[in-house]
């Protein structure tokens, strides 16, 4: 059975899911997006990012789009596992070439893309998508999107693997995450198409990742758009515990908070590890 979602003005269906690829591949190329795409859509595999990172290892630049149905061995950043139910969510890779120079802001503009897929696909959500360093998306403080970047050990220079998991239409989650996690569907009130969120998130992706966008952009987009600025919070870096205000963030460098001893501490991406992000007050 499709699912239907509806809002005022907008009406899309979610086709079955072995219809997925080629209703995907007729929107890319009728919609012009990243020129050559290729589409891939399974109905179960270990992770879409393997995929990808296997075509790199094969000599692929992309672009290349896997899509999955359900993952058995989904993952997020430092090994963290990333649980989905069959049928219910979106779980996405893309194998991209990357220009010089754009791998140091990749994150940032993947966040915003997937941000504002999400608000297009979903007009009726109450609250607009903030983002969450170093690579979650919020929805009323939680999360409904993770991001996921690696670069290939391969003989292809400059590609990168850029993976997406949304919480599309999952209506529960397990007890460690209940009250951290959230769906589109649980915040609209009703199904959300997968396959528009797919197109959605492809067209931004293709906005923000252009060549033509000048980095200061991208970083005051994503600051606006950041959850974090002048929070306190407590993080693991580099083998110590740290706690202290949010006062920047560098795209370069990190997360700079001031610790509680008035000390300044830079806290690299890669090496960090949140515990606890206290709310707005």
């Amino acid at each position: 059975m499709n699912l239907t979602h509806r809002t005022p003005g907008h009406i899309t269906s979610e086709p079955p899911w072995a219809n997925t690829q080629s209703m995907l591949e007729k929107e890319v190329r009728q919609r012009q997006i990243f020129p050559g795409l290729s589409v891939r859509a399974y109905e179960s595999i270990e992770s879409t990012n393997d995929i990808c990172t296997a075509m790199a290892q094969q000599g692929s630049r992309g672009p290349l789009v896997v899509m999955a149905n359900h993952q058995s061995a989904g993952r997020g950043r430092q090994g963290n596992h990333w649980e989905s139910p069959a049928g219910c969510n979106l779980l996405l890779s893309l194998l991209l070439e990357i220009p010089n120079g754009g791998h140091d802001l990749l994150s940032l503009a993947v966040s915003l893309a997937t941000a504002e897929a999400i608000e297009r696909t979903a007009p009726t959500l109450p609250v607009e998508c903030r983002v969450k360093w170093p690579n979650d998306i919020l929805l009323s403080g939680c999360k409904v999107a993770g991001i996921l970047i690696e670069k290939p050990a391969s003989n292809v220079a400059g590609v990168a693997v850029i993976g997406i998991g949304v919480n599309v239409n999952q209506q529960s989650f397990p007890p460690e995450l209940a009250h951290d996690a959230v769906s589109l569907a649980t915040v609209c009130g009703g199904a959300v198409s997968r396959l528009t969120l797919a197109t959605e998130l492809l067209v931004a992706l293709q906005q923000w990742l252009s060549p033509s966008l000048v980095k200061d952009t991208i970083i005051a987009q994503w600051k606006a758009r950041c959850d974090m600025l002048g929070r306190r919070v407590s993080l693991e870096s580099a083998g110590s515990t740290i706690h202290g205000m949010v006062e920047d963030i560098d795209p370069f460098n990190g997360l700079v908070v001031r610790e509680d001893n008035g000390v300044l501490r830079m806290c690299h991406a890669a090496l960090s590890r949140m515990v606890r992000c206290e709310p707005a007050t």
